[in-house]
């Protein structure tokens, strides 16, 4: 069973992705509007997630929470990473993105490219090449 984490500013796209992502067999771990509550959750979760991160939003920004991510060893590796932002500049230039081999999708998306993101993603974390160490249990 694949774990989400969906981080954004906006209460009906976290519904939307939760609801799409539910309805797919996801589950979905947390939902915050906060980078900085993301961080916690990351740190604390028993799950390897799937991630997904609008850029605006409170607190730490969607590209500073990944940046941050990308300088740490285990959240790097750990979970993976998918940018869903309407600020396509940020999106597009990413160098967090490129570090975590992550992706980038633009608002306003179809859910079909979302679902299919997310397939390719779960691929991802069932690979036997990514870290496979588990956070102590809380």
């Amino acid at each position: 069973m694949t774990h989400v984490l969906i981080v954004d500013d906006s209460h009906m796209i976290r519904r939307l992705l939760r609801y799409m992502l539910e309805k797919d067999g996801y589950i979905i771990y947390a939902e915050t509007s906060s980078g900085d509550d993301a961080l916690a959750l990351l740190r604390a979760s028993p799950h390897r997630l799937i991630v997904t991160t609008d850029h605006a939003h409170v607190g730490l920004s969607g590209d500073k929470l990944l940046r941050y991510v990308a300088q740490d060893p285990i959240l790097s590796t750990r979970h993976v990473y998918l940018l869903i932002s309407a600020n396509d500049d940020v999106g597009r230039n990413s160098e967090a993105l490129r570090q975590l081999d992550s992706t980038y999708i633009e608002k306003p998306f179809k859910p079909a490219v979302i679902v299919e993101e997310m397939e390719r993603m779960a691929r991802r974390l069932e690979a036997p090449s990514r870290s496979t160490s588990i956070a102590p249990p809380l």
